[in-house]
């Protein structure tokens, strides 16, 4: 989910940040090709590491894919391709794609409000008591895992069709 104030299409890339809440694949995903359009971006991770999600599940879990369906963009997972990877080699796999690319992620940290303020620019108060301002926010957090801070916001869906 992608909301945004601004509709000025025109602008500089370095007058936008982008804040991206949930560091799991989507997220992940949403940082790697924001770096590779030179958009300045945060990814907000909630765990202490890259992966914990996965991490913390059940440990005979598997995913329900193969690997060459699990990748994400600009990094081929390690191990037989056609074999189903465990919840730790794919936490480990997150990580390792976050390392790999340099991504900007700020770990142990979540939400706690985010308005939009009078200048057209939403202010997130983080749980580490710092304040951001951002042009657009992506959320990724899933979709059994709402945000409750974005309750007063209509967004702007962004789709491929």
């Amino acid at each position: 989910m992608l909301m945004t104030k601004s509709q000025d299409r025109t602008s500089e890339n370095d007058r936008h940040f982008v804040l991206v809440i949930g560091g799991g694949q989507s997220g992940l995903a949403t940082g790697y090709y924001l770096k590779q359009a030179g958009i300045p971006y945060l990814i907000l991770e909630k765990n202490d590491r890259v992966g914990d999600t996965w991490r913390n599940r059940y440990s005979s879990l598997t995913l329900f894919t193969p690997r060459s369906l699990s990748m994400l963009p600009g990094l081929t997972p390690v191990g037989n391709r056609d074999s189903y990877p465990t919840r730790d080699e794919f936490a480990d796999y997150l990580e390792r794609y976050a390392s790999t690319h340099r991504l900007s992620i700020k770990t142990s940290t979540t939400l706690n409000r985010l308005r939009l303020n009078a200048a057209g620019q939403f202010e997130a108060d983080l749980s580490t008591g710092e304040r951001l301002r951002a042009t657009s926010v992506v959320v990724t957090t899933g979709a059994f895992r709402p945000c409750p801070c974005l309750n007063s916001f209509q967004a702007r869906r962004i789709s491929n069709n």
